[in-house]
């Protein structure tokens, strides 16, 4: 009998995958992941009632709570843009500037992905769905590109854009000056942009928007996307407030503020939706029995049960000690160093699906192994590999959600995907090359 505590974590990490991934073709996804959880746990000699202490800790952790608020938020929030016309009205106002959907399509993820904002690409998803519907079946583009389009694109900008909690955590990690690191990453940037087209945009077919002599004033054109640039706004304004006032008061002096700060992303998105929701409903003079009825419609607690699996899946990965594992066996097995600094990034990546969350696992490792006169392609590719892991990873909130809400196939999404990171993975090697030589 094979005895699981003595497999190398690389084998404990890729079986839970494994097992995600072949549950999910014949059960829904929660069955998926409920296995994994326990494989993990029994793997890494861990008992039941510890696998179940670890998993409420994690359900009921501050950031998940707040997530829950957040995803019920938006679902409730684009089921009334649906039900009122709102969404087809946004999309009908990009058609008053582009006439090819596929670019409108784009654009709306990019949009939402210059904000951290957590679950953004469910926020996008609703309007990637109505920009790419199509009366005629051979324009129609599959569920599959839907949710590749609408998941990739609202990620382009994370490898690069300095907003991001992982970017900054990365730049106060390294010692490689900002103004030379971000420069650095643009071409990768591109180079997610360039893949997302030739490997998936290019795949569906042209479909030409209603669009008519531009009449109206861009006033008229604005009202549809009030709703979320209030939201935008509302967000962002929250982030500045929290920080300005974490500046003038010190954690110490005021106790409830240091959690909200450490919330400060989570906190101000709920409430830019909360807002955004609330006027919507005054707008459109929305009725209780109406807003009961939408709650309904949107299926919450499906996907707030994933969700709470997805936390318990990133959890126990962490609390289990996997990754410190993987990376004692990789100095074990003399590893070339260049091979470590971009495989641990990466797994880390895939496990735990969030950029704060392969930097702080993995760069204490891997800034230690690189070489202080030229650490700028080392610490490229570092980040690259970690967010290519990222964007793998079945822990990816964003992947699991926009998964469950285009009803696609998650062995054909990867199909895709895989790629769309392999092509990056190409890119990476070569700016690799070309900075190592330079």
């Amino acid at each position: 009998m094979i005895d699981i505590l003595l497999w190398p974590a690389i084998i404990k990490i890729l079986a839970a995958f494994i097992v995600i991934f072949l549950l999910s073709r014949r059960f829904p996804l929660q069955i998926g992941l409920l296995a994994a959880i326990i494989l993990l746990g029994f793997s890494s000699d861990k008992d039941l009632a510890w696998i179940v202490s670890s998993g409420l800790k994690h359900i009921f952790a501050s950031d998940s709570l707040w997530l829950y608020g957040i995803v019920c938020l938006i679902l409730i929030l684009s089921s009334i843009l649906q039900d009122t016309g709102q969404l087809q009205q946004i999309v009908r106002s990009f058609e008053q500037v582009f006439s090819d959907k596929r670019i409108i399509a784009v654009i709306l993820p990019s949009l939402i992905g210059l904000l951290p904002m957590p679950g953004g690409a469910l926020f996008s998803a609703p309007m990637v769905e109505e920009a790419l519907s199509s009366s005629d079946p051979q324009k129609k583009a599959t569920p599959v590109q839907k949710m590749v389009v609408n998941y990739w694109f609202r990620h382009a900008w994370e490898n690069w854009w300095p907003l991001y909690p992982g970017m900054i955590l990365a730049l106060h990690l390294m010692k490689v000056p900002a103004w030379q690191f971000l420069p650095a990453m643009l071409p990768l940037f591109f180079a997610a942009i360039i893949g997302g087209v030739l490997f998936t945009l290019s795949k569906i077919p042209f479909s030409k928007t209603s669009k008519i002599p531009h009449k109206k004033s861009y006033i008229e054109l604005f009202k549809p996307i009030f709703p979320v640039v209030l939201l935008v706004a509302i967000f962002l304004f929250l982030l500045a407030f929290l920080e300005v006032i974490h500046t003038i008061f010190p954690g110490e002096h005021l106790s409830g503020l240091v959690s909200l700060y450490r919330s400060r992303n989570y906190f101000s998105f709920f409430v830019a939706v909360l807002a955004s929701l609330l006027f919507l409903i005054w707008q459109k003079n929305i009725s209780c029995s109406q807003i009961k009825t939408t709650v309904r419609r949107a299926k919450v607690l499906p996907l707030l049960s994933m969700i709470m699996l997805i936390m318990v899946f990133k959890g126990i990965l962490q609390d289990s000690n996997i990754i410190e594992q993987l990376k004692s066996e990789f100095t074990a097995y003399h590893i070339p160093t260049g091979i470590i600094i971009g495989l641990v990034p990466f797994v880390a990546g895939a496990v735990i699906g969030l950029a704060v969350g392969f930097v702080g696992i993995s760069f204490p490792l891997v800034l230690s192994l690189i070489p202080a006169d030229h650490s700028l392609p080392y610490v490229v590719l570092a980040y690259s590999m970690g967010f290519l892991g990222m964007m793998v990873s079945p822990a990816h909130l964003c992947l699991v959600v926009t998964k469950e809400y285009f009803k696609a196939d998650l062995l054909q999404i990867y199909g895709q995907i895989l790629r769309l990171v392999g092509f990056n993975f190409l890119v990476t090697v070569l700016i690799f090359w070309v900075y190592f030589v330079l």
